[in-house]
């Protein structure tokens, strides 16, 4: 499932059924638009279609649901609607979260199956910095706290083996 299904699936769920009319709305739009059969294409998800060959395939959502990015594109040409600013704001509401549980998801991996090599453990490392610097999480919370113990346990143990040798 790609984030513009699951954007359509978190709006389906809201509480708010405005919202989440609106955004299916826009995105029934967006998948009857000539934009759409050209994001196919671009993908090469489909080889020559019309935006009618497209429109009648009953395989269409199988072969390509689309992409949130190239929604947010095309919502972006539309700027001056209201509705569709609002949309806009919405995807990048759920972008944001899906970010989010992504980083959280990645790092309670981490502490699951500690990172053996230098390059698992710059990943790690590298985590922990989006996650600081880019979303404001604090450090001193769950899981980072205990990430951020793992990496300097890893490093004094790595230099230690270094050291010996």
């Amino acid at each position: 499932m790609n984030w513009l299904e699951k954007f359509a699936t978190s709006a389906e769920a809201r509480i708010d059924g405005r919202d989440a009319d609106l955004a299916l709305q826009w995105i029934a739009a967006w998948e009857r638009s000539a934009d759409y059969v050209e994001e196919l294409k671009r993908q090469r998800k489909v080889a020559k279609w019309s935006l009618d060959e497209v429109a009648g395939s009953s395989c269409r959502r199988l072969a390509w649901f689309g992409e949130l990015r190239a929604f947010q594109r095309w919502l972006k040409a539309s700027a001056d609607n209201p509705e569709a600013r609002r949309v806009l704001a919405m995807t990048a509401e759920f972008e944001h979260k899906q970010v989010q549980k992504y980083l959280q998801a990645s790092i309670q991996a981490y502490l699951r199956d500690p990172p053996d090599n230098d390059f698992l453990r710059g990943y790690l490392s590298a985590l922990l910095v989006v996650a600081e610097e880019a979303l404001g999480f604090p450090m001193e919370a769950r899981p980072f706290v205990q990430a951020l113990k793992l990496l300097r346990s890893s490093r004094d143990k790595w230099t230690a083996i270094d050291g010996a040798s």
